[in-house]
């Protein structure tokens, strides 16, 4: 799965989850007032469905940015292809 598909479906998650029409690609916890606590654990919840990886007690704090989603998802699915 190349990095923009990746990037698409991460925000497609966020926007859904979030009921928002646009979501830029620096969104964040920090920016992105409806991304609460609750909404944080439903959009790790469809993430994880959504790409078949584990979040964990030790990376769940990766989860709190697109950027950072996307590394976690980037690294977690290359491990896979391995």
């Amino acid at each position: 799965m190349n990095d923009s598909i990746i990037i698409e479906k991460i925000k497609l998650v966020i926007k859904e989850e979030l009921s928002l029409e646009h979501i830029s690609d620096s969104a964040s916890q920090d920016n992105v007032p409806q991304w609460d606590s609750m909404a944080f654990m439903s959009i790790v919840a469809k993430l994880e469905d959504t790409f078949g990886i584990l979040v964990t007690a030790d990376n769940v704090v990766l989860f709190d940015s697109i950027e950072k989603i996307f590394g976690e998802i980037k690294r977690q699915l290359s491990c896979k292809e391995s």
